[in-house]
């Protein structure tokens, strides 16, 4: 093997290793977001429920028409 063969050989397994290392970065941030976003999923529903209750709980008080949401209601200034 020649010494420019030995020099090509060498850049690409540094590469390769270069690669290598990136890839297993990149995997390890994925599995972290996935991670993230689970635990943001399960958040939304908590805070959906808690909607849907404390909606259910003003309409059985009065306080709230029944299928009235706070997006159909007009501001004060209105």
């Amino acid at each position: 093997m020649s010494s420019r063969e030995t020099e090509q050989l060498v850049e690409l397994q540094t590469q390769l290793a270069y690669q290598e290392d990136l890839l297993n970065a990149l995997n390890d941030r994925v599995s972290e977001q996935d991670g993230e976003l689970r635990i943001l999923r399960q958040q939304l529903r908590q805070l959906a429920q808690a909607s849907r209750v404390m909606r259910e709980t003003m309409e059985e008080q009065g306080l709230a028409q029944p299928g009235f949401t706070a997006d159909m209601e007009k501001p004060p200034h209105y």
